[in-house]
């Protein structure tokens, strides 16, 4: 019974100091809603404005000023 706590306890242990290995060496995390630099170009005080027809600068990056809108159908149920 001793070994099987022994063994227990060591594979709980490793398992916990991997997780943490993980996370320490993954690097930082950016959470799915920031902008990240692509097709939008960057602005500010001292990069310029926007120059696209259309957009203005939101938070450092050139985006478009049309209302989004929600499809009719999304293809989810939906009930009232």
């Amino acid at each position: 019974m001793t070994e099987l706590k022994t063994t227990t306890g060591l594979l709980v242990s490793l398992l916990i100091i991997a997780c943490i290995g993980l996370v320490v060496l993954r690097g930082p995390v950016f959470e799915g809603f920031l902008v990240t630099p692509g097709p939008s170009s960057r602005c500010g005080v001292q990069l310029g404005g926007c120059e696209t027809p259309g957009t203005k600068c939101m938070n450092g990056y050139c985006e478009s000023t049309a209302i989004p809108r929600i499809p009719k159908s999304t293809g989810l149920p939906v009930f009232p």
